[in-house]
């Protein structure tokens, strides 16, 4: 198996979120997520031109960072 066929399986195996879901998710707008995601503050993978998902893993990170930011 080579390494692109794994990581096609790794990420056919993560959960990913759409823009719509990322913004009820943190009570924002989409078009709010979509400034974030042009500004380079979130990770997106561009399956196409239209179609753009976030990592739950990467959002899990993101907001476990915030929360330690808040507490410090």
């Amino acid at each position: 198996m080579t390494s692109s066929q794994r990581k096609r399986l790794r990420l056919r195996d993560d959960r990913f979120l759409s823009r719509g879901e990322l913004a009820t998710r943190w009570s924002l707008s989409v078009r709010e997520i979509i400034r974030r995601e042009k500004s380079g503050q979130l990770p997106v993978y561009r399956l196409s031109y239209k179609v753009h998902r976030f990592r739950l893993t990467d959002i899990l990170k993101l907001e476990e960072a915030a929360l330690e930011h808040a507490e410090s």
